[in-house]
């Protein structure tokens, strides 16, 4: 079984079982408070999840549903491209590599077109090139994988609410 890894609250935790990693990131969320801007907002808002690591997505989908966001995940470019603009993310939090295209040419997609060009695109990535990527695509934010959870949730908080 692989292990997985990630850091919450400024703790490394690896565990080989995700629904206790699930459980967790559950309990540690439901002791913090709420956000005063979350409280303010009464309609979620969407952001669109392309990765393909079920575990990863089930993750991010967890915070930021903690965090009041309406989250919908997809596990291949393809499917990403053919529905995502019809639920009007505020941002877009896209994986580089994929079975059937990059992260980094779908930014390029959203960034070019007029429809979708004001969306916020974050980039995650375990890939160390990071530098070099910010040169192909124009995203907002690029995030590191193992990505560190309440700092993903500030940056995405941040994107949100700037819009």
């Amino acid at each position: 079984m692989l292990e997985s890894e990630f850091v919450l609250h400024g703790m490394r935790v690896i565990a080989k079982n995700m629904k206790t990693i699930l459980l967790l990131i559950r309990f540690v969320k439901g002791l913090l408070s709420v956000p005063a801007y979350a409280l303010l907002d009464q309609m979620k808002k969407t952001i669109c999840v392309l990765e393909d690591s079920q575990e990863i997505l089930d993750i991010i989908s967890i915070v930021l549903e903690e965090e009041n966001y309406d989250v919908r995940g997809f596990g291949t470019v393809s499917e990403f491209l053919s529905k995502f603009a019809s639920f009007e993310p505020v941002i877009c939090l896209l994986d580089v590599m994929l079975p059937d295209g990059s992260g980094l040419e779908v930014c390029n997609i959203i960034k070019k077109s007029v429809q979708t060009q004001h969306i916020p695109v974050v980039i995650m990535t375990a890939n160390s090139g990071m530098d070099k990527m910010k040169d192909t695509c124009e995203a907002d934010d690029f995030i590191s994988k193992p990505f560190d959870i309440d700092d993903l949730s500030r940056r995405i908080n941040l994107l949100a609410h700037k819009n």
